[in-house]
C-alpha cells in the first residue's frame, strides 16, 4: 500500500525561546501554548542530540533542544486527533502514530519537522518502534504491523487485545504489552510470525515498555 494519506496540511512555525517553555508536570512534559497549556499525550528523547519531541492533547508536535523550541507542527485535524506515540528512526526522522476518532494514522517526518509520508489505519494507533533494518511495527487496536522504510505493509498479526506499547530487541524479537479481558505481555518473533511466549499482567497493560541490556523486559 503506497503512503498517499495526508491527515492535515502541516503547518511549522521556528519560535523564539521567548514564546515557549517547558517544565516538567507528573513525569510529562507540559508545553505553554500562549496563554493555554497543554499536556504531552506522547514523548520521544534524542539522546545524542538532547532534543525533547512531545505532542500535546490537541495534535500540536513541538520539538525542542533545551530550553528552545527549534519547531512546531500540527498534526490533528480535529479536537478527537491525539498522538498516542512517538518513535526516532535511525536517521534522525521521527514517527508519530495515534487516533482519529474510531481510526487512526501513522506520520513520518524529516528532522526539521517537514511531513514526509502517511498512511491511514482502520483502527487507533497506539504503539510504534523501529528495529535495526529501519522497518516500522505500528500497533494499536486489535492490529500489529510491520511496515518497511517506505511505510508499505510486510505483513500483519493478530495481538488478540489492543497493543498499549512495543520494544524490540537486538534479534529483531517485538515486545507487546497488550490489554484484553487480561492484559499479557508477549514476546513476538519477526522472522516466523508467531508468538514465543506471551504472559499475564494483570488487569492494566502498561503504556510503556523497555528492555534492559541482559534482554530483561
Amino acid at each position: 500500500m503506497a503512503a498517499t494519506y495526508t491527515p492535515c496540511q502541516p503547518q511549522v512555525f521556528h519560535q523564539s525561546e521567548s514564546n515557549r517553555r517547558s517544565s516538567s508536570v507528573g513525569g510529562c512534559v507540559s508545553l505553554n501554548f500562549a496563554a493555554a497549556q497543554q499536556v504531552s499525550s506522547a514523548l520521544t528523547i534524542d539522546e545524542s542530540t538532547n532534543a525533547v519531541y512531545a505532542s500535546d492533547e490537541s495534535g500540536t508536535l513541538t520539538m525542542r533542544q533545551g530550553r528552545t523550541e527549534k519547531w512546531r507542527v500540527n498534526l490533528g485535524l480535529s479536537p478527537q486527533d491525539k498522538v498516542l506515540s512517538l518513535v526516532l528512526g535511525r536517521a534522525g526522522e521521527l514517527y508519530a502514530a495515534g487516533s482519529r476518532n474510531q481510526s487512526g494514522f501513522l506520520v513520518k517526518l524529516a528532522g526539521d519537522g517537514t511531513v514526509v509520508a502517511s498512511v491511514p489505519t482502520s483502527r487507533p494507533a497506539r504503539a510504534l518502534a523501529v528495529d535495526a533494518a529501519g522497518a516500522v511495527w505500528l500497533a494499536g487496536d486489535s492490529f500489529l504491523s510491520k511496515l518497511d522504510e517506505q511505510l508499505r505493509p510486510v505483513f500483519n498479526v493478530d495481538p488478540q487485545g489492543s497493543v498499549a506499547s512495543l520494544a524490540i530487541d537486538r534479534k529483531g524479537a517485538v515486545y507487546a504489552a497488550i490489554a484484553g479481558n487480561n492484559a499479557v505481555t508477549g514476546k513476538l518473533d519477526g522472522r516466523t510470525q508467531t508468538w514465543m511466549w506471551r504472559t499475564e499482567i494483570g488487569a492494566v497493560a502498561p503504556r510503556g515498555i523497555a528492555l534492559d541490556e541482559d534482554g530483561s523486559v
